[in-house]
């Protein structure tokens, strides 16, 4: 449990990294692991976390909500019960809902998990805590624990005018880092972030 790790880690890091956690736990989870930071990682210490990001699963999370309602009323293992959940929101799509004709990318986006593994899929998007989070959300916290947003883990992520139009560059610049980075997701519709930050 990583309300167990006070107990059991060395005193200080360089360097604390979490990758597929910060989007699948609790908001109890998430202040374990906020404590544990603050405790334990050093001045110049780094941070990087990598979790599901809006805007880009604006359209995802009612697919993942209709999903889980097949899943919740399935029996059996789990990869049965998400299969059961996948085909609860193929039918509604057949069934033509409103749901899938007025937003396109719903039904692009169950397409394109249709073939996954049943068990990615459960942890991917039937985990009971799953959550796509706002730069902000994420940033804030560690802001209040004296950590800086440093960059993107993903190189060209950084590059901006491999990313961004010159009028999105010009909207871009003068910006505080956090509105930017949150722009930026504007801009790039983006689903997943991969961000590194720095303390002191």
């Amino acid at each position: 449990a990583f309300a167990d790790l006070e107990t059991q880690a060395p005193s200080q890091f360089d360097v604390i990294a979490m990758h597929g956690i910060w989007s699948w736990i609790d908001d109890a989870n998430r202040a374990h692991i906020l404590k544990f930071i603050d405790r334990h990682l050093k001045p110049g210490g780094l941070v990087y976390s990598s979790y599901n990001t809006q805007p880009g699963h604006a359209a995802g999370m009612p697919l993942r909500q209709l999903m889980f309602m097949g899943y919740q009323d399935a029996v059996g293992p789990t990869e049965q019960k998400v299969d059961a959940g996948v085909k609860f929101a193929e039918k509604l799509q057949a069934l033509n809902a409103a749901y899938f004709t007025h937003n396109a990318r719903a039904g692009q986006v169950l397409d394109h998990i249709k073939p996954k593994p049943r068990n990615e899929l459960a942890h991917e998007y039937f985990n009971t805590h799953w959550r796509a989070f706002y730069f902000a959300e994420v940033a804030e916290p560690l802001a209040r624990l004296g950590l800086t947003y440093a960059a993107s883990a993903h190189i060209l992520d950084n590059v901006d005018f491999v990313n961004y139009t010159p009028q999105a560059r010009e909207m871009l610049q003068g910006q505080p880092v956090i509105r930017r980075e949150g722009l930026k997701d504007f801009f790039a519709n983006r689903e997943f972030r991969r961000d590194i930050f720095m303390r002191g």
